[in-house]
């Protein structure tokens, strides 16, 4: 199924990229409308300038969004979008995933939960956690692991509750109660930003619970500046938040914290690859470029695709080529995948294909 929009190129430049936005006008800060977590009504935060959320940045977060929350059975969606620049194209696609993925469904699975923790066991600290067990909870701390053979168990300390040993069928019973990350503890647990971006008023699994819900290969050096534009949702300047805080970057955290986001390298020798057992979520692979997902796409068969091709870069035509031949594969139309409003200068096939 194929749509396109007429392109517009000076929408596109890097340089114009968070500036295009209500007819190429800076919003002024008395301008904002509140409109709690819409994301058309958030405000984007870079180098001093503050917009309105460009029409073309809102249209990757919905795609995200929609292709996250695709049932996944025999069947997974591939999505292929050609666009004159990707600039944090891949970006907000990665936001719309996990913001997705976080307001649908937060039960974390209990092994790759389990390998959190277990790494945190092992740092030697005492972690303060928050134990549920027969309709109680327990406050205590994670205070260290042994293994015996093949079973490996977590040690809690409960106080005058005693010690428990937890084996990963009911690592779900711990909740960590600090942040672990590169912001310290605690702080983004009071940062109503993330909540309002989220539309989750609880953020204690999203904070405390690993689970890979999107995986993006790319070339990590242009990923990283962009991970560092601020969202404001509300009208007051002390209310933003990182998009970094919302990614949660597995490679980007301290101590193994609890994240949502992978980002793999699009050059193959790089090697950098992701276990199999987060692949369990079927999290959403955004390949952001030609390269990645010529080199790497085999890695991740079976997943939900989201494939940004920059028609200006190296290596287009083969990707296209590649795209083409997996179409001719299709087995259905991804009906059901509600396709955003497309902005000027893209094209996009979306279809369905095997598990």
């Amino acid at each position: 199924m194929l749509y396109k929009s007429c392109y517009n190129p000076a929408q596109w430049s890097r340089g114009a990229a968070m500036r295009i936005a209500g007819g190429g006008r800076k919003a002024a800060q008395s301008e904002i409308v509140i409109k709690g977590a819409d994301p058309g009504s958030w405000q984007l935060l870079e180098d001093g300038v503050c917009v309105h959320m460009p029409e073309w940045a809102q249209f990757f977060l919905e795609l995200g969004q929609e292709i996250a929350c695709y049932e996944v059975r025999d069947r997974v969606p591939v999505v292929a979008v050609s666009l004159p620049a990707r600039s944090y194209a891949a970006m907000f696609a990665a936001v719309g995933v996990v913001r997705s993925r976080a307001r649908i469904n937060t039960i974390a699975d209990n092994e790759e939960y389990f390998e959190q923790l277990w790494a945190l066991a092992g740092k030697g600290d005492r972690i303060p956690v928050e134990y549920r067990e027969a309709g109680k909870r327990i406050q205590g701390y994670l205070t260290g692991r042994s293994q015996d053979g093949e079973v490996r168990r977590l040690h809690i300390d409960l106080g005058k509750e005693g010690v428990r040993k937890i084996t990963p069928q009911i690592a779900s019973r711990i909740v960590l109660k600090e942040k672990i990350g590169k912001q310290g503890r605690g702080k983004a647990n009071r940062n109503p930003a993330l909540s309002a971006v989220l539309d989750l008023p609880d953020l204690t699994d999203f904070l405390g619970r690993a689970r890979l819900d999107c995986i993006i290969v790319a070339q990590k050096n242009e990923i990283r500046p962009e991970s560092g534009l601020r969202i404001r949702p509300y009208q007051s300047a002390n209310i933003e938040v990182e998009v970094n805080d919302i990614l949660r970057v597995k490679e980007w955290l301290v101590d193994w914290g609890a994240y949502r986001t992978h980002i793999v390298s699009e050059r193959l020798r790089d090697n950098g690859r992701v276990p199999q057992e987060s692949l369990r979520h079927a999290p959403v692979v955004i390949f952001d470029g030609a390269k990645g997902f010529i080199q790497r796409r085999g890695e991740f068969t079976g997943l939900p695709w989201l494939i940004l091709l920059d028609r200006t870069e190296r290596g287009y035509r083969d990707a296209a080529q590649e795209v083409d031949a997996l179409d001719s594969t299709r087995v259905g139309d991804a009906e059901k995948l509600r396709i955003p409003h497309i902005p000027q200068g893209v094209e996009l096939v979306a279809f369905e294909v095997r598990r």
